[in-house]
């Protein structure tokens, strides 16, 4: 049902007509409506009345939908439900330390700080026990004397996509760090999100309302999607993971996170929320995504006249890696895609030549088990 609303001049119109309209058949008189008068000025308060009752109910009304609720009443609604909106997470990945001089041992500390050359982006050093160089006692890592460089995790101060990073640009380091002298990320910083929207939020309503109770597989998909913002995933049944031969009660979910190479955390956090929606008897693995690499190549033609051909490269750059590693699993990058990705990435490009897929010119097709990713990316900008 519609609600039907009136603005501040039909409501006056509608009390001005209806008052005349007693008064003519009552009276016989014609009343002053002229600006000004004091019945005009009677009338013009209650339509002002009007107005702010009308908007209360309009709001009264888009709050108690999920539909058509914004914000905070989203939250609220589902809360009562036990359902909360998927957080922000903040991207990460490796940087490189080196040095002209390795004389000494390089020490890095948890809290050490890095940017990126583009707006200045803020990243701190995290631990990362599986890092050889990381020392779990001391809580720092160590390049060691003789070695000029060594890789470092980092994570975004700032929660959600603007923390993604295009290779080669987390470049600045904030504060010196003894017997270090340059710091670089050598791969693209793609899993950083924002937090659901709205309409993301009430999509995730309806998929948990319909899963509630249910042993199946969308009760299994949508706990995965609840773990985290823009996680891929694949989930096969009653198939072996390892020998891909039937096994009945059985199946296995295949995770990434956007970067092909999702942390043990998450992995262990995807476990424990598909653990409460299985079905009694079955049982499940949860498996990182295998990176099926991309190697990409091309050369965009500008015109260096009006254009700068590092700000195009770069451009081209971001586009790639935000395309191909948006595929995720059991999908296909075609190769003539990458052709298109590079003509919108800049005004400026006017012709693409030379573009290579790992190569030569295939579609690459990753199944259930591999996720597309970015390997090595080499564009070339030149004059047309």
């Amino acid at each position: 049902m519609t609600l039907e609303t009136k603005n501040y001049d039909e409501l006056i119109q509608d009390q001005s007509v209806a008052t005349q309209s007693a008064a003519t058949r009552k009276m016989g008189k014609y009343l002053d409506f002229s600006v000004g008068a004091s019945l005009r000025a009677l009338i013009e308060s209650n339509a002002g009345l009007g107005l702010w009752l009308q908007g209360l109910l309009i709001k009264l009304l888009a709050t108690t939908r999920l539909a058509t609720s914004e914000g905070n009443d989203v939250d609220t609604f589902i809360g009562d439900f036990d359902l909360t909106r998927t957080k922000a997470s903040r991207a990460s990945g490796n940087v490189t330390f080196s040095r002209n001089i390795a004389t000494n041992d390089a020490v890095i500390n948890l809290a050490d700080e890095v940017q990126s050359t583009v707006e200045n982006i803020q990243y701190i050093v995290i631990a990362d026990p599986t890092n050889p160089i990381f020392d779990e006692f001391l809580q720092q890592y160590i390049i060691p004397a003789g070695t000029t460089s060594g890789d470092v995790k980092v994570e975004a101060v700032l929660a959600g996509i603007s923390g993604n990073a295009a290779e080669n640009t987390i470049t600045v380091i904030s504060q010196p760090i003894q017997y270090v002298d340059f710091v670089t990320n050598a791969l693209p910083f793609v899993n950083g999100h924002d937090k659901e929207s709205d309409a993301e939020t009430r999509a995730q309503f309806v998929d948990y309302i319909n899963s509630l109770s249910k042993a199946t597989k969308l009760a299994i998909e949508e706990a995965i999607e609840e773990v985290q913002e823009g996680i891929q995933y694949a989930v096969v049944e009653n198939v072996d993971y390892t020998t891909d031969v039937v096994q009945l009660g059985y199946f296995y979910a295949v995770i990434d996170d956007g970067t092909g190479s999702p942390p043990p955390e998450l992995l262990a956090s995807v476990a424990l929320a598909v653990d409460r929606v299985r079905g009694l008897t079955t049982y499940f693995e949860i498996k990182a995504a295998l990176p099926e690499t991309a190697n990409v190549s091309g050369t965009a033609k500008i015109d260096t006249t009006k254009y700068s051909p590092d700000e195009v490269k770069v451009a081209i750059e971001v586009a790639l890696t935000s395309y191909v590693d948006s595929l995720g699993i059991d999908t296909t990058l075609y190769y003539t895609r990458l052709i298109q990705v590079m003509y919108d990435a800049h005004e400026a490009v006017q012709d693409v030549t030379s573009v290579l897929l790992n190569g030569g010119t295939s579609d690459i097709t990753s199944d259930k088990k591999h996720s597309i990713h970015l390997g090595t990316l080499v564009i070339t900008v030149v004059s047309v």
